[in-house]
């Protein structure tokens, strides 16, 4: 005979717990919910107990409960995690049950990069919401195997932006996209690149605030006729976002050591040169007209101060 779970998060009126062969298997009206391995009924109901504290409006009890969900390690985190997929309609409980995801710690990765697996397809705001509230968890642990998981997400956005005739929805998952490159770039993955080079385009036209700091963080050589583009553009629109963008793109001269010369400036039109005179940083040294080496194979660039 199962145990009676208190109400919330797994458990309402009528549910129970039953443990068989080290499976607990939650019951709810008579059909099972959810089963989880290796995790007795007593300690399941002590944790549901905690999350429902989550869900309440119990301000004081709030920390003690996140501080007591820390002890049960991953098999918290299961649970809460379970919890926010089911109430993913209801974005206002995320951050009590990613604060307590937070407290676990790295225990918790597993858990969230199983959910983001759950999100087959984006159908509503709530499923963005959703998906950014765990890969900012997920960027806040700081552990490598969320990589390849925010990137599957990366493509999933992109499917729905380009399947979809919603324009707010479009918009929503474009800044959700944001979000997952700034997390990318604080895990120093580069494997995001090309989408996140794609969202800053040939600098022909404004793009999306965020992506200058991703690529920032990220750094690479094919951004910088874009910013030389964009900061003309941007010059007449905001002085902060030019010198941000003028920043960047002699952040990246410098540690790339890439020459005026260099032959990645050769679409410029004479006005973009003269933009290019602007920004690159003042130095002393000769290009070769492809600012990596010279004939013997040898580097020819030199550290620009």
């Amino acid at each position: 005979m199962g145990e009676q779970l208190p109400g919330g998060a797994d458990g309402a009126p009528g549910s129970r717990c039953s443990s068989k062969n080290g499976v607990t298997t939650i019951v709810r009206g008579g059909v099972a919910v959810a089963k989880k391995e290796e995790i007795p009924c007593q300690r399941t109901e002590d944790i549901l107990r905690h999350i429902n504290v989550l869900l309440s409006d119990d301000t004081e009890g709030m920390d003690d409960s996140i501080n007591a969900l820390e002890k049960y390690g991953e098999d918290a985190a299961t649970l809460i995690v379970d919890t926010l997929i089911k109430k993913s309609s209801q974005p206002h409980i995320y951050s009590n049950l990613t604060a307590a995801l937070e407290g676990i710690g790295k225990a918790s990765v597993s858990s969230l990069i199983h959910a983001l697996g759950h999100i087959n397809d984006v159908k509503r705001p709530e499923d963005v919401y959703l998906i950014v509230s765990i890969v900012e968890t997920l960027g806040r642990l700081k552990d490598k195997r969320s990589v390849v998981p925010l990137l599957e997400q990366l493509e999933k956005l992109n499917v729905r932006i380009r399947n979809n005739h919603n324009n707010i929805l479009t918009d929503i998952c474009e800044a959700a996209k944001i979000r997952i490159h700034s997390v990318l770039s604080e895990l120093d993955a580069k494997d995001g690149l090309a989408d996140l080079l794609t969202m800053l385009g040939d600098g022909r036209r404004r793009i999306r605030e965020g992506v200058i700091d991703s690529i920032a963080k990220i750094g690479d050589r094919r951004a910088l006729l874009p910013l030389l583009r964009l900061y003309e553009t941007e010059t007449g629109i905001s002085s902060a976002g030019a010198h941000r963008m003028k920043e960047v793109f002699r952040d990246i001269v410098r540690r790339e050591n890439i020459l005026q010369d260099d032959k990645l400036f050769k679409p410029c039109s004479d006005i973009e040169r003269q933009t290019l005179d602007k920004l690159y940083p003042k130095q002393r040294m000769q290009g070769n007209g492809n600012g990596s080496s010279n004939g013997n194979g040898h580097n020819t660039s030199k550290q620009l101060p």
